[in-house]
């Protein structure tokens, strides 16, 4: 089957002087994390909302002032209308990416097809792609600063070592929204910073245990932080949820990362298996939810 007969069509899009702000909104009206960049036509990046958190509000651009080609992700990942469905899975497995633009001849953007679109019309490829695709979030880019997997090192211990900066890191995250962020959800991010600084004190009990010498500072949390921190003076409270929804993800994925580590012994393995990744997926489903109930 022909991409054309699948892809959805009348794609959202933005011009590269759109502002971030601009993206933001459309991205939240849309219920969307990504829109194309396009030119005359043709699509010269993608901007993701962890564009937005990482490069934008984590560096304290002003998003009304920003404009999406200075934030926005160049690479392109795309396939072609005439393409065949299982070209366009293996595309997106070889990518990592759960969603195609869709190109035609010409190179003119006319619409974009998911991994979903493939898998309803019980195209075979597209089940392989979805054990392949391991990206938290659907991105239509490549290499994002805060996508990719983060090499650890000094075995184990430098495993433990990496986590649990990130898990101190993502308490002071959820202390930083908690001054923001009122009413019934708030209740929700107290415990969840809870969680985070019990996964803490489980870790640097286990590293303890190596003689390893507990990390200072903090982990990829601390951009997270710093996005909220400029997202109060920009937008409302459910794009801090949002943020802290990212970073979720963006943990998960790190105990995946850790998984895939030679190094990482049984014990700590069997921690991450049963305790620690299932409560981030957790968390990250409920602040899902939190910002849907936040849009309605």
């Amino acid at each position: 089957m022909k991409i054309k007969d699948l892809m959805r069509r009348g794609v959202q899009a933005l011009e590269p002087d759109a502002t971030v702000e601009d993206a933001a909104r459309r991205m939240a009206d849309a219920g969307v994390g990504s829109l194309p960049v396009v030119s005359s036509g043709r699509p010269v990046g993608v901007v993701t909302d962890r564009d937005i958190v990482v490069r934008a509000l984590a560096e304290g651009l002003k998003p009304k002032e920003t404009a999406v080609e200075s934030v926005m992700t160049p690479e392109v990942v795309y396939c072609r209308e005439d393409d065949e469905a299982a070209d366009a899975a293996k595309r997106m497995a070889q990518a990592q990416v759960r969603r195609l633009l869709v190109l035609d001849a010409k190179g003119a953007l006319v619409g974009v097809v998911s991994l979903g679109d493939l898998a309803v019309e019980g195209e075979p490829a597209a089940r392989e792609a979805l054990a392949g695709v391991s990206a938290p979030s659907e991105e239509l880019s490549q290499g994002t600063h805060s996508g990719g997997p983060r090499l650890r090192g000094g075995g184990e211990g430098g495993s433990l070592s990496s986590l649990i900066k990130d898990e101190l890191a993502a308490a002071e995250t959820y202390r930083q929204a908690l001054e923001t962020v009122r009413g019934a959800e708030a209740e929700d991010l107290r415990r969840f910073e809870t969680e985070h600084e019990e996964a803490a004190r489980v870790l640097q009990a286990k590293l303890a245990g190596l003689g390893v010498e507990p990390p200072a500072g903090t982990g990829l949390w601390g951009a997270w932080a710093r996005a909220i921190e400029g997202s109060e003076r920009f937008f409302d409270e459910r794009a801090v949820l949002k943020i802290l929804k990212l970073g979720e993800e963006r943990g998960a994925a790190d105990y995946e990362e850790a998984l895939r580590d030679p190094a990482v012994g049984a014990e700590l393995r069997a921690l991450i298996v049963d305790s620690l990744l299932p409560a981030a997926t957790a968390r990250a489903a409920a602040l899902g939810r939190l910002v849907a109930r936040r849009r309605g």
